[in-house]
C-alpha cells in the first residue's frame, strides 16, 4: 500500500475530519471508488475502507473519516506531517460517464456526502448539471460547510436548534416537495440503509426507472468488500 503524508486535516464537526494528501499522479479513480486505509506500524488496528471525497480533477486527495472504531480514532490522533498507508481505488463506482448532457440528482446523508463530492468535482459542468440534496442529525454536522454555498443545494436536518431555520425532516422529505426532472435524471444515492430504501421508494414512486437510480451500498462477501455502487435494479440490492 503506497505512504502519503497527510498534507492538511479539516476539522468538519466534532467526529469527523478530513484527512488531505497529495494525489500521486498514477492514482485514477471514478466517483463512488474506495480505498483501504490504515496505520503504518499498526497491524493490529487493521484496515478500514474509506470512500474517496475528492473529485478527479483535483490535485489533492481527501477522506473524511468517522471516529467509530479503533483504527479511526487513532488516525484522529495523527497530525499534518504524519503518514497513512492508502491503497489503490477498489470497488464500483457511479457512472458519470452516462451522464452526459444530463441533471445528477445526490441525494446523501451525512458522511454519505462524500462520493456525492467526488461526483460533484469530478463531472463536466458544460455538458452535466448536478443538484445535490444533504441531510444530517443536526445543524452542526454538515461536512464541508465553506463549500456548500458555491453548491445547487438544499439541505435538511432532523433535529433543529435555534441556529436553524431551514427545513426539518429526512432527506426524503426534501424529495417529495422536488420538481425533479424523471426523463433526463439519474440519481446517485448515499447515505444508512434505511434512508437509501426511503429515498428510492419516493424516487420509484415519482417515475424514476430502477436502472436510472444509483446506490452506495457496501456488501462484504466472504471478507471481501464488493460494489459499493450498484443500480438498483441490480440482486444486490435488497430494499
Amino acid at each position: 500500500m503506497p505512504i502519503l503524508e497527510i498534507k492538511d486535516i479539516i476539522d468538519e464537526t466534532p467526529s469527523v475530519k478530513t484527512f488531505m494528501f497529495e494525489k500521486p499522479s498514477e492514482f485514477n479513480f471514478k466517483p463512488g471508488q474506495f480505498c483501504w486505509i490504515s496505520l503504518p506500524g499498526n497491524p493490529k488496528l487493521g484496515r478500514a475502507p474509506m470512500a474517496i471525497a475528492s473529485g478527479m480533477k483535483e490535485s489533492v486527495l481527501k477522506f473524511s473519516i468517522r471516529a467509530w472504531g479503533n483504527l479511526t480514532k487513532k488516525m484522529f490522533e495523527q497530525r499534518v506531517g504524519d503518514v497513512i498507508s492508502v491503497s489503490e481505488p477498489e470497488g464500483t463506482w457511479f457512472p458519470i460517464e452516462k451522464t452526459k448532457g444530463r441533471i445528477i440528482y445526490g441525494i446523501a446523508r451525512g458522511t454519505g456526502i462524500a462520493p456525492i463530492r467526488s461526483t460533484l468535482h469530478s463531472i463536466s459542468h458544460d455538458n452535466t448539471k448536478m443538484k445535490v440534496f444533504y441531510g444530517v442529525k443536526r445543524p452542526h454536522s454538515f461536512l464541508y460547510k465553506s463549500e456548500l454555498p458555491k453548491w445547487d443545494v438544499e439541505l435538511i436536518v432532523e433535529e433543529s436548534d435555534s441556529s436553524w431555520s431551514g427545513n426539518v425532516g429526512q432527506v426524503s422529505d426534501l424529495l417529495k416537495g422536488a420538481k425533479l426532472d424523471v426523463t433526463n435524471g439519474i440519481c446517485h444515492v448515499c447515505g444508512p440503509t434505511q434512508m437509501m430504501a426511503s429515498v428510492v421508494k419516493v424516487l420509484k414512486e415519482m417515475g424514476f426507472d430502477s436502472n436510472r437510480i444509483y446506490v452506495s451500498l457496501e456488501k462484504v462477501v466472504k471478507g471481501r468488500v464488493i460494489g459499493p455502487v450498484y443500480p438498483v435494479s441490480n440482486p444486490m440490492v435488497d430494499f
